[in-house]
């Protein structure tokens, strides 16, 4: 029996949105983790080593200085390309949303489909989710390996399959019918256009 609340009214609404409210939870962490590292590698590290250094005495006296961010930083993170996001941080919040994902592809695989499309899910359909996860995992891990470089274009061309998943569903240009499921359906579409933008603006 649908739940009851004050007066009678329908719960249903509220249950509606608790997978949204985990979407969202994500995202913010995304958001947040990238912002956080982005505020670690804008400011250049101050960590003194010891400078010899002639004084009056004729002998030499240590003396702190700095030492520059991109002499200690991983290549990921300290490379720095001419738009107004640093690709380690785009990289970063790319192989964080996609890990997420991974993560419930393989615990929750019913989910995926239940959660974005109207219909049910089958154990066939969920034995290739739960599947595609490994591969999700390893691109995400992979991600903060590569040089900064590579990593840039490579997470570019995996939020790029935007085109294939999220805005093909909604606008139906390369299979039609697939029925996705709103509000819900919003968090890959703005999800996936706002890393290809935070991308393209990393060049």
């Amino acid at each position: 029996e649908e739940p009851k609340g004050p007066k009678g009214s329908s719960l249903r609404p509220i249950t509606a949105l608790r997978p949204i409210t985990a979407m969202l939870r994500v995202a913010l962490l995304t958001l947040a983790l990238a912002a956080s590292v982005g505020a670690l590698t804008a400011v250049p590290l101050t960590t003194p080593y010891l400078a010899r250094t002639p004084t009056f005495g004729g002998g030499a006296a240590p003396l702190p200085r700095a030492v520059r961010s991109e002499d200690i930083s991983p290549p990921h993170l300290s490379l720095r390309g001419g738009g107004p996001v640093e690709p380690g941080i785009f990289v970063i919040s790319v192989s964080v949303a996609f890990f997420a994902y991974a993560l419930q592809m393989l615990l929750i695989p019913s989910r995926m489909m239940t959660d974005h499309f109207s219909g049910s899910s089958s154990p066939m359909l969920e034995f290739w989710i739960r599947g595609s996860s490994a591969a999700m995992f390893t691109t995400a891990y992979a991600l903060m390996k590569l040089p900064s470089e590579e990593a840039h274009k490579l997470a570019l061309a995996w939020v790029a399959t935007g085109v294939i998943y999220p805005w093909n569903a909604k606008l139906g240009y390369i299979q039609s019918g697939l029925k996705p499921k709103y509000p819900m359906h919003y968090v890959p579409e703005i999800l996936m256009l706002g890393l290809t933008v935070m991308g393209v603006l990393a060049f």
